[in-house]
């Protein structure tokens, strides 16, 4: 399932995602007001545009993939796992945060 929603997350991404980097998650949390999903990660992001690197986002509105990255980023943070997240290196950036391309739970 999770590779299936990363390779999903990268067909549609339409653009070549440049940055990749494993992180732990410290916590996972849905906004209406922004209409985003996001990810608290550690370490912060080492490189990309977006000036907050400690958070990665999804918009809601791709329902079926943010639904996906989230049940996946909850499994990753309760069982206190890895995660590589891919994201685009050129000027993709929600609330001043990377949008996620690709998410891949590690052993």
């Amino acid at each position: 399932m999770l590779k299936k929603c990363m390779i999903f997350l990268s067909l549609i991404s339409g653009a070549c995602w440049a940055g990749s980097q494993d992180v732990g998650i410290q916590g996972v949390g849905i906004s209406a007001n922004s209409k985003t999903i996001w990810i608290n990660i550690v370490p912060e992001l080492t490189s990309g545009p977006c000036p907050i690197k400690g958070t990665v986002r999804l918009p809601i509105e791709d329902s079926i993939i943010a639904k996906e990255v989230y049940s996946a980023a909850l499994t990753a943070l309760a069982a206190s796992k890895t995660v590589t997240v891919g994201f685009n290196d050129a000027a993709s950036c929600i609330h001043n945060s990377h949008v996620v391309q690709t998410f891949y739970i590690k052993k």
